[in-house]
């Protein structure tokens, strides 16, 4: 497989960006330590020599693509989430073969949505070969705007990969020097409040606590390599990202997740649905106190679902290229 870049077209310019663009997600500077980490680790990824070719008001220029790949897929996270999507790549609309397109484990990560975009996505996704969704909220919104019977809620694609793959691209960060530590990875704000309450279990068990973005943090210079090291290595994550807490699970790694603090959409429909299949509500953070017990935490069961789950993956991808190739 291969991940095909974008090319945006503004006043007979081209600026080539990667479909999720990292970069401006974490705000990275250009020539930054941070930065030099993630382009580090882009160079696992498979990048197509093609790229897409769009108008600056993110409409599809060109076509040629759709036969250049015998399928398409598109997929995870917030794909179809109304505040970053709508971009034509994402429902594939260059793609003039529709039984070519197919979407797994695609996310929509939010619980309300327009109805401008509720007509686009109907538009869009009637003409599918395959879907299959990331949160049960996603498979009823979709199975009611399309009159589709046949939309599948399967886990994370990052959940597709066993840990020990994973674990082979980690990287301990440089600035380690060997205390227990908490991790907190929040993507929303942190109010003083909840620091305190880290803080504080921190200090109680002689823990450090790395925030990893946090710019005044000395870890903030990590990239994804490093990133996956300290959730490998944590006494304890503390997180309201979904794929903190998908790390956790596939490392064993005690997690807690706490509600967003700063958001005006409700995103928490992905981690529900998370932790509701893998047997893990208990990792919900609700109190004013951490406490002892919350470093501990029997992943047995959820591991066995996980098997189930990965193999009910394969499943779908293996039945959705059947039917492009029939």
């Amino acid at each position: 497989p291969e991940v095909i870049p974008v090319d945006i077209w503004s006043k007979k310019k081209y600026i080539t960006r990667p479909i999720k663009n990292f970069f401006n997600i974490f705000k990275i500077q250009i020539g930054s330590a941070r930065r030099l980490s993630f382009l580090d680790f882009n160079k696992n990824i498979k990048i197509s020599k093609y790229k897409l070719l769009l108008k600056s008001n993110k409409e599809v220029v060109n076509h040629s693509l759709s036969d250049v790949y015998d399928y398409f897929i598109v997929g995870s996270d917030q794909v179809w989430n109304p505040e970053f999507a709508g971009f034509g790549f994402y429902f594939l609309d260059f793609v003039k073969d529709n039984r070519k397109k197919i979407a797994f484990s695609a996310s929509i990560g939010v619980t309300d949505i327009s109805k401008e975009f509720a007509n686009k996505m109907q538009l869009n996704l009637k003409k599918f070969n395959a879907v299959s969704v990331r949160e049960k909220q996603a498979n009823d919104l979709i199975t009611s705007l399309t009159g589709r019977d046949d939309i599948t809620t399967l886990v994370d694609p990052t959940m597709m990969i066993e840990a020990e793959e994973w674990n082979e691209l980690a990287r301990k960060p440089k600035q380690y020097n060997g205390e227990n530590f908490i991790l907190n990875y929040f993507l929303g704000e942190q109010s003083e409040e909840r620091r305190k309450i880290i803080n504080d279990f921190a200090k109680k068990k002689g823990y450090m606590v790395i925030n990893i973005l946090d710019k005044d943090d000395p870890f903030y210079a990590s990239g994804p390599a490093e990133f996956l090291w300290l959730e490998k290595n944590a006494k304890l994550i503390c997180t309201d990202s979904f794929h903190s807490s998908v790390f956790g699970i596939l490392f064993n790694t005690p997690f807690l997740v706490f509600d967003r603090e700063d958001t005006s959409k409700n995103m928490s429909s992905r981690l529900d649905n998370l932790l509701d299949i893998f047997g893990l509500k208990d990792r919900k953070f609700i109190g004013k106190e951490l406490t002892e017990n919350r470093l501990d935490i029997d992943y047995s069961k959820a591991h066995e679902r996980l098997a189930f789950e990965k193999k009910r993956g394969v499943d779908f991808l293996i039945n959705a290229i059947g039917g492009v190739e029939e």
